[in-house]
């Protein structure tokens, strides 16, 4: 006869071996969902000591390798998002990257244009009111109203929201070149010159050398586009190329003249635009002299002139840099060594 204990002993094995699958499917379920507390906003605000950013810190260092699990619940992985999104920028409002990768997995992972949106907005409410208290203004603030600005113009395809969005960021001073120039093109096609213009234009007095160069060549290019774009309209209108910048003028009279400063047309009918030429040639001088520096940095000294013009996938001289294209027409391109200058000089006729 068996020893009662060896009845018990088999009865927990049993009861185990029973047990083995919902529990087993239970841990599974949880490592899946792996729905970690996050606190409340104004919990971990009080919790925090003053040390919010560490706290904000902490909290997303933590979250973030859960980005990516797949949730069976997927109203709880909705919830356990906007939690973390909410008590990170709540405690650190100038968050920019918990703001850009919350709205990029919400549009690109959880296709939910709309929480971004939302989220995007509460970040420029939240700095709006942090400038207004401190009295300056924060890049962070700028950022965030282009991404919101991007998001409803590719997510939402609401022109009108973008548009608002991204023309609060060109008033701006720390707008970026690329964003004014997309605000320009969406005018450009709104039919509103003279404001595109205008925007182009936001620079052209700054005191700071580069900026006031970057404005001056955005102007001239847009101007140039406009132009371009004029003509196309022409060729659409009349199956014929215009023969002259006079007939052109003639036929968009609705244009601003101010567009017309610095175009030509040659006996052929090529376009020319003189000034957006030099003011390019300026800026890739710009470019090599720059390169140059660094060079001299790196070598102790400044580098020959074939290194600024030969492209550095030449496989006979894999060192070159290739900052400087192919000169202009009966010029060459002149570095001086002893000061690091570039410039275009006439060759001999």
């Amino acid at each position: 006869m068996f020893d009662p204990r060896f009845w018990l002993v088999v009865g927990g094995v049993a009861a185990a071996a029973a047990l083995q699958g919902p529990l087993g499917q239970t841990n599974a379920d949880r490592r899946r969902n792996d729905f970690r507390y996050t606190p409340d906003a104004d919990v971990a605000r009080v919790l925090s000591l003053g040390h919010r950013s560490t706290l904000a810190n902490t909290i997303w260092l933590r979250g973030l390798p859960d980005f990516a699990r797949e949730f069976r619940d997927k109203k709880l992985k909705k919830r356990w998002l906007a939690g973390v999104f909410d008590v990170v920028t709540e405690l650190e409002p100038g968050f920019f990257t918990a703001y850009w990768f919350g709205s990029t997995y919400l549009t690109l992972v959880d296709r939910d244009d709309t929480a971004a949106i939302e989220l995007l907005e509460s970040g420029c409410r939240r700095m709006l009111a942090i400038e207004e208290e401190d009295g300056q203004e924060y890049y962070i603030t700028t950022r965030l109203h282009i991404e919101l600005g991007m998001t409803y113009y590719m997510w939402s395809k609401d022109k009108e929201k973008a548009l608002e969005a991204l023309e609060f960021a060109t008033r701006r001073p720390d707008c970026d070149a690329l964003t004014r120039n997309m605000v320009v093109a969406m005018k450009m096609d709104e039919g509103e010159d003279l404001v595109a213009l205008t925007y182009a234009a936001t620079n052209l007095d700054s005191p700071n050398r580069n900026v006031r160069e970057k404005a001056e060549e955005d102007f001239e290019r847009t101007k140039m586009r406009m132009v371009r774009r004029e003509a196309r309209r022409f060729l659409e209108t009349h199956t014929r190329e215009p023969v002259s910048i006079a007939e052109l003028r003639e036929f968009a009279p609705g244009v601003p003249e101010l567009i017309w400063d610095g175009a030509e047309m040659d006996a052929d009918g090529v376009f020319a635009f003189p000034k957006h030429a030099a003011t390019e040639l300026r800026a890739t001088l710009h470019g090599a002299e720059y390169a140059a520096r660094i060079y001299r940095d790196n070598h102790d000294e400044w580098p020959p002139l074939e290194w600024l013009t030969t492209p550095g996938w030449d496989p006979d001289r894999p060192n070159g840099l290739g900052t400087l294209p192919r000169p202009p027409a009966g010029q060459a391109w002149h570095f001086d060594p002893a000061t690091g200058k570039a410039s275009v000089i006439d060759l001999p006729q």
